[in-house]
Formats: C-alpha cells, sequence, structure tokens
C-alpha cells in the first residue's frame, strides 16, 4: 500500500511542478500509448527485503524494527523533438529521472517514511526495454530504491468471519506409479 501511496503522491508533486508525466503503481503490462512520460513503480522481486533497528526518535513505542521494501522505479521518456535524437531522449530521461529522485527525497522527507534509501539508477539498454520499436520510444531509467516500513507490534482486529475446522477440508491425493494422479476426499 506504500508503495501505491509513493505513486499518487509523486504524481501530485510532478504534476504541480509541469511535468507531463503519468505516474502508475505496478508492473505495466501493456505498451506505452499517447504519453511521451511515464513512471511505473513497483515492488522489486528480485530482491529481499532489508531488516532494521526501529528509527531513533519516534515517539511510538510498538514499533519494534524497520522494515526496508525493495522497490524499483522505471522512467520511460522521449524527446518531443521531431527527429530526436539519441542524446535528446538520454536529456528527457535524464531530466524526469531527477524530477523523481527529488519527489522521492520530499516524500520521505514530509514524514511519510524517513530518508528513502537509493540504491541503483541507471539506463536501460535497448534489449531491457523491448527494443526502441514504436511501442516504447525514446529512454529507459531504472531506479531501484528501498521504502522504509516500520514493524509495529500489533494486534489482530477485523471483522472477518470464522473459518471452517482444518480437518474438514482434508483432502489426499493419490499418485500411481504411472504417474496419474486421483484425488480422494474423505
Amino acid at each position: 500500500m506504500m508503495g501505491l501511496r509513493l505513486a499518487q503522491d509523486v504524481q501530485t508533486s510532478l504534476t504541480a511542478r509541469g511535468f507531463p508525466v503519468r505516474v502508475e503503481y505496478g508492473v505495466r503490462r501493456h505498451a506505452l500509448e499517447g504519453h511521451h512520460q511515464l513512471i511505473t513503480i513497483a515492488r522489486d522481486r528480485s530482491r529481499a527485503d532489508t531488516l532494521g533497528a526501529a528509527p531513533a526518535g519516534r515517539a511510538n513505542p510498538r514499533s519494534l524494527m524497520a522494515r526496508g521494501l525493495p522497490c524499483v522505479a522505471t522512467v520511460h521518456a522521449r524527446s518531443t523533438a521531431a527527429g530526436a535524437t539519441e542524446a535528446e531522449h538520454e536529456e528527457a530521461a535524464d531530466r524526469l529521472a531527477d524530477a523523481f529522485l527529488v519527489a522521492l527525497y520530499e516524500w520521505g522527507s514530509a514524514g511519510r517514511a524517513g530518508p528513502v534509501p537509493v540504491s541503483e539508477v541507471r539506463l536501460l539498454s535497448p534489449e531491457e526495454r523491448g527494443g526502441t520499436g514504436p511501442h516504447l520510444p525514446g529512454e529507459a531509467i531504472e531506479i531501484r530504491f528501498s521504502i522504509p516500513r516500520a514493524v509495529l507490534v500489533l494486534d489482530y482486529a477485523d471483522a472477518a468471519e470464522p473459518e471452517a475446522a482444518l480437518e474438514a477440508a482434508s483432502t489426499a491425493v493419490l499418485i500411481s506409479a504411472q504417474g496419474s494422479t486421483e484425488e480422494e476426499v474423505p
């Protein structure tokens, strides 16, 4: 949920600064159409969460430790100039990546999460971004960072219905020597 809030706040910040950019949370599963600039923010599933001590100076006694949620932002940008060169596309991507880093810093500093550590910023190769065809023209920059999240001591409080007893829902699966399976419900 913090990643979604981050995406919404970055969208608001960049729009207020006049950047014609769309910011989305989650992995983009369709082609970029109609936008010259796009930032996607998602959890980085290639890296593990990190654990550390609770931030010093925090007044919440329930905060036991801090957990860093690894994220990756991909900045897609292209120059609007007709016949733009690779250097012009790179400049547009660098400008938008810098604006994202400023918005990320301000988001963390505003008390949303505290300082947001950035571990890597790099220009993606054409192969990594799916080529330079009409679906993703321009350049893409990948930014890896971690969102600090407090691990709180909480009691479960929800209005969920009681669940069925486990023994009433057991199923046995038999596998024969030939590889076929049969399900047996007691």
